[in-house]
């Protein structure tokens, strides 16, 4: 945009996404509607953009613990939500007749090698075992998935294929992992959505430095590289936040 938004006051919901924007209450946002618009949509985002030009967006994040939980890392983050919300909100504000769901799938402390892996399955009950599985329960994680949980001997990859996406964004990087591994889970993903019945469009998100103490970020400064030049050779988008 030419100038930096005014800012506005915006209301938030249980789950810390805005609901509204009114004068008076008490978290200080930034006006997000000049910054998505039916031109500001790359190209290549071609089921997105037909699904927002219908009025029905199913919009779905896969990640590690930034996606899933990433406003508890950290108080500034709490402050201003999580990533999720913010591209959400700002979508919102950009396409206000559309109507977003947004579905979270990111499990904290995973790699995207455990996503494209078909025997990565949800378990029948906890505590959750995470080198073979995951488990999420509505009470505990609501904001997890449609909210009603994990459901058992399903994949990972499969709980966000069944969501029939028509976005999809994808955010590893927080935890180690080899650069060939890399490689594997970003051709791993890109092979399985091709199979789907919706072919979502697909952004990339470089890591993200949750906070200036966090750990050494020097692989996932590395991870970020590899985010880029698959995007750039495969013409999907790129969300870079690094």
């Amino acid at each position: 945009p030419a100038s930096v938004p005014s800012p506005v006051y915006a209301t938030r919901d249980a789950s810390g996404n805005v609901v509204g924007l009114s004068a008076g209450s008490e978290s200080l946002q930034f006006d997000y509607s000049g910054l998505f618009s039916a031109d500001s949509i790359p190209s290549g985002l071609t089921v997105a953009k037909t699904a927002i030009a219908a009025n029905a967006c199913t919009v779905a994040f896969v990640g590690d613990s930034i996606t899933e939980d990433g406003n508890t890392i950290d108080n500034v983050l709490n402050y201003h939500g999580t990533y999720r919300a913010i591209v959400m909100n700002a979508m919102k504000l950009g396409f206000p007749a559309c109507t977003f769901t947004m579905r979270n799938y990111g499990l904290s402390s995973r790699t995207g090698s455990a996503f494209i892996n078909a025997a990565y399955v949800a378990q029948a009950s906890g505590p959750e075992v995470i080198a073979t599985g995951f488990y999420r329960t509505a009470a505990d994680h609501p904001n997890w998935g449609d909210g009603t949980g994990s459901t058992a001997a399903k994949s990972w990859i499969n709980h966000v294929k069944d969501s029939t996406p028509h976005l999809l964004f994808v955010a590893f990087g927080m935890n180690p992992q080899m650069d060939d591994g890399i490689q594997a889970h970003l051709d791993g993903i890109k092979a399985a959505v091709a199979t789907w019945a919706t072919i979502p469009s697909v952004v990339l998100i470089a890591p993200m430095r949750p906070h200036l103490s966090y750990q050494d970020q020097r692989r996932a400064q590395a991870i970020g590289r590899i985010y880029r030049e698959y995007a750039k050779r495969n013409g999907w988008s790129l969300l870079d936040v690094s």
